[in-house]
């Protein structure tokens, strides 16, 4: 049977007034979903009529076919029916619909359900939570009825939408009960309290404590982090907690910091280096989008570009630093970060061998010796080694041996037989005769 004959023959059965038969369309129809055909305008049509079947399993089903075929208009067809339904088994599928498209309609009805018992109110629950999460409850109206119902609840009655419900519209008190229950490694849903605290700004720092005692809670930290503090700070507590996998530690980093300006990524970074949190590379990713448009530095995002260019120089790319730095030729420092600056910028061209260049910025000894560590090619080595004695940088008298002694030729290496002077040759094998 082809598409169109079987989307005629779910019109009649839908359209056929004997439960059964109507109820053995609406399989069809739900097979058709899953198969993923589409359903034709008929069948939708007579989907909706079935709202107002006088048999509660025929409008359940019909409340749950609208829901899934998402039609236009189903957000008003699933509120104007849950406004007038009965029948707890009927609200229950529409309540399904609130949850996902929830409304300022619907919350009288929501309430009125989350007040009963049972597998209702579990849905109602849900849809509570949907009209929750975009903040569409009345406090002095609708709050405290939804907080009487969720404090009479015990714990083991508790579901992940009521937990959800009391972090964002919770008392001190309800909170403190939802941090207790994420606590409670006994608690069958202390993964689910602590989920349900990253929707609260109270959350951050009980989650945090416990991603430090048990790394299994790290996620729902950073998730809370996220949300509710989004500034340098919150960017160091994200690089210190306990991460397992480290690629889930960069891919939480670079969303967060994705997300604030140039200013507050610039701090963010020093905090976190501060704290020994990331390594040079992630430090480097990082800050890269502060180069991306250097006519938004700012005198506080300034010193982020300095610290990108000393990263990149400690990991050998000199001529990437002085790239960078070039971008601060019109950017006033401050007088630590000119510092800083003046110093990288002459240590990368010291190791680039462009002296002259080098000694125009910075003749100090600090400069030209910590770019004399920062090489290990003997030859380099040495040149900057006289290039320090013939420009008259002042050195202590130790500094002044070190230099001296590199400027020096090594000796050739000395042959085995040289070296073991003492050594009796070995007995030679007497000849044939």
């Amino acid at each position: 049977m082809d598409q169109s004959a079987r989307s005629q023959l779910i019109v009649e059965l839908l359209n056929d007034p004997r439960e059964p038969v109507c109820i053995l369309g609406f399989d069809l129809a739900s097979r058709d979903l899953s198969s993923g055909a589409t359903l034709s305008a008929d069948a939708a049509n007579a989907a909706v009529s079935l709202l107002n079947n006088p048999l509660p399993s025929i409008r359940s089903a019909a409340a749950r076919l609208i829901t899934r075929l998402a039609l236009p208009d189903a957000m008003t067809l699933i509120t104007q029916a849950l406004s007038t339904e009965q029948d707890p088994t009927v609200a229950q599928a529409l309540l399904a619909g609130i949850e996902r498209w929830p409304n300022p309609e619907a919350r009288d009805d929501v309430l009125h359900w989350y007040q009963s018992t049972g597998q209702i109110r579990i849905a109602a629950a849900n849809a509570a939570w949907g009209l929750a999460d975009l903040n569409l409850w009345n406090p002095d109206t609708h709050t405290p009825i939804l907080r009487s119902v969720y404090q009479s609840l015990t714990d083991a009655d508790l579901t992940n939408a009521d937990m959800r419900l009391i972090a964002t519209t919770g008392t001190t008190n309800d909170i403190n009960r939802l941090i207790a229950l994420a606590r409670n490694p006994n608690y069958p849903q202390q993964a689910n309290a602590a989920n349900a605290l990253t929707h609260t700004p109270r959350g951050v720092d009980p989650l945090i404590d416990l991603a430090q005692n048990n790394p299994a809670f790290t996620s729902s930290a950073a998730q809370a982090i996220e949300k509710h503090r989004l500034n340098p700070n919150g960017i160091r507590q994200l690089a210190a907690l306990p991460w397992t996998d480290s690629q889930n530690k960069i891919n939480a980093l670079t969303n967060a910091c994705a997300r604030l300006d140039q200013d507050q990524l610039a701090d963010a970074i020093g905090l976190a280096r501060a704290n020994n949190s990331i390594d040079d590379n992630l430090s480097i990713a990082l800050l890269t989008p502060l180069i991306a448009s250097p006519e938004l530095l700012t005198p506080r995002s300034a010193p982020g570009i300095v610290l990108l260019a000393e990263l990149e120089l400690n990991n050998q790319r000199p001529d990437r630093t002085i790239q960078i730095l070039s971008l601060l030729i019109n950017h006033p420092l401050d007088p630590a970060s000119t510092l800083r600056a003046t110093k990288a910028k002459t240590t990368a061209h010291i190791l680039l061998k462009e002296y002259d260049q080098a000694a125009t910025l910075d003749l100090t000894a600090d400069t030209w010796l910590t770019a004399l560590s920062m090489t290990n090619e003997k030859t380099t080595k040495r040149d900057i080694a006289n290039q320090i004695l013939t420009r008259s940088i002042k050195l202590t008298q130790d500094q002044q041996t070190h230099i001296q002694s590199l400027t020096q030729p090594q000796p050739p290496k000395e042959s085995k037989k040289s070296q073991n002077p003492n050594s009796t040759p070995s007995p030679q094998t007497p000849q044939a005769p």
